[in-house]
């Protein structure tokens, strides 16, 4: 499967603007913890980086989201991503997961209702 990284169009891919949207939207809790364990570095990861532009294209994403979490959250939570670690090693799953995430836990917080297991 060749993915580009969208969310497969306009419904759904959470384009609203802020308040237009219910708050307390259901979790995906399979994503969630499988973003979590990506951002904490404890999923499985490939043992080698499959290619330098996959190298460089999660570079720059995992760069933007630590950009992100910095502005909504902490510098320190920012730097828990391991860009070194992770870049050319994640599957789309696992990118896609970790967005996921970081959109729930730090940029959108405000509108989703709380995961069940509020695991620190």
């Amino acid at each position: 499967g060749g993915g580009t990284g969208g969310g497969g169009g306009g419904f759904g891919g959470g384009g609203l603007p802020a308040g237009e949207e219910d708050r307390g939207k259901e979790i995906d809790q399979e994503k969630y913890q499988l973003g979590q364990q990506v951002f904490a570095g404890k999923a499985r990861f490939m043992a080698k980086v499959k290619s330098r532009s996959l190298l460089n294209l999660q570079a720059n994403a995992l760069r933007k989201l630590q950009t992100q979490i910095a502005k909504k959250s902490s510098v320190t939570n920012a730097k828990k991503i391991d860009v070194r670690k992770l870049s050319g090693r994640m599957s789309s799953k696992q990118l896609s997961a970790l967005r996921y995430f970081i959109k729930v836990r730090y940029t959108d917080s405000d509108r989703y209702a709380k995961p069940e297991t509020a695991s620190n």
